[in-house]
């Protein structure tokens, strides 16, 4: 993979959402199909009445408790050339039609404390197109004094599209959980940003979360500068959160409390590989609490395995792979950052 290039967007939501399509003017064709492919092959669930009456409770909903979201979103429509509501409803389509590939996967892991303070690290498993529309960016809002946001996400998305941390030391990274009955309140994605915008500490963020009802599907894993952490498992209205300032977390793609918890058997091959990837995180997890230091972690994320136990997919082994592995270093505002899959160490760092 290429070298990555830090996309640096200045101004109001709308004028970000605009100038990041002028960043990439050359896959602009590649932005429309990531996101006309998948709504293309969910047209006729999308078309139902019920699911165009439950994304205009969506927009109506975001509209009253974060404009700025469907601005930024706005802003990217008329910048790549799109529909503002095809990608407020692709942003949606993991909750709407599960089954419609592509499905992302992602492992995660936080420590409260390592020889580098505390760390929060993903791997992201995706398909499609995202592998060439994936970026690091950095916003900055006037309307929001001296904050900066660094966000891994695609080219065409908004905000915390993947992760991000904001120049408090703030973190958070989040993993796909299907739900098939999808609630009306905050999106996964306009939570993760709206909390790196408004929060400065973990406290903070759980706050935010616990204020509103949430779409449901996915988890969280946050960690502030100080060595709090969070898990977070979104359901609908509510969410299951756990919060501590010691020791770990570890997702990947099925809930883990209950009443959320999902039966995961062995029923297909993306089940085994989140129980898989489960317990590889978990294993790894009281070793790394005692004595960690980022190499650990970077030796971890990159790590093959057998079969379901691999965190470090190549491309061609599952429906998904990683295209991205991200260490997020909260003390010291660093992001360490691989373009491609992890166990190539194409490493770059980028400071807030």
């Amino acid at each position: 993979m290429a070298k990555t290039d830090l996309v640096f967007l200045h101004g109001t939501a709308r004028e970000r959402g605009r100038l990041q399509a002028k960043t990439a003017p050359g896959l602009h064709g590649g932005v429309l199909q990531a996101i006309s492919g998948p709504l293309h092959a969910a047209a006729t669930t999308l078309s139902e009445p019920h699911m165009q009456q439950y994304l205009d409770k969506q927009w109506r909903f975001t509209e009253q408790n974060g404009k700025n979201h469907l601005e930024e979103i706005e802003g990217l429509a008329t910048g790549f050339g799109f529909s503002a509501l095809d990608l407020f409803a692709f942003l949606h389509l993991s909750f709407l039609s599960p089954d419609i590939p592509p499905a992302d996967g992602c492992s995660t892991i936080a420590l409260s404390n390592s020889s580098d303070g505390p760390v929060l690290a993903k791997n992201r498993d995706y398909a499609g197109e995202h592998h060439r529309l994936q970026r690091v960016f950095l916003h900055q809002d006037p309307t929001q004094g001296n904050k900066r946001c660094l966000f891994v996400g695609s080219l065409g998305c908004p905000g915390a599209f993947s992760s991000g941390m904001n120049s408090d030391g703030l973190a958070v990274v989040d993993t796909r959980v299907d739900r098939r009955e999808p609630g009306v309140g905050w999106l996964r994605y306009f939570l993760m940003t709206e909390m790196l915008w408004k929060a400065s500490s973990v406290s903070e963020a759980v706050e935010i979360i616990r204020s509103c009802p949430h779409v449901g599907g996915g988890s969280l894993t946050i960690a502030d500068s100080t060595g709090s952490i969070a898990s977070v498992e979104l359901g609908s209205p509510d969410a299951h959160i756990e919060a501590k300032d010691s020791g770990g977390f570890v997702h990947t793609n099925h809930f883990l409390s209950h009443p959320l918890l999902s039966a995961m058997g062995p029923r297909d091959a993306k089940e085994r590989s989140s129980v898989g990837r489960l317990a590889s995180l978990t294993n790894a997890l009281p070793g790394l609490t005692q004595s960690a230091n980022r190499r650990d972690i970077l030796r971890l994320m990159s790590s093959h395995g057998d079969d379901n136990h691999r965190l470090c997919l190549h491309a061609g082994s599952e429906a998904s792979f990683t295209i991205s592995s991200v260490v997020y270093l909260c003390r010291t505002r660093e992001l360490i950052f691989s373009n491609g899959p992890p166990c190539k160490e194409k490493w770059q760092t980028f400071t807030l």
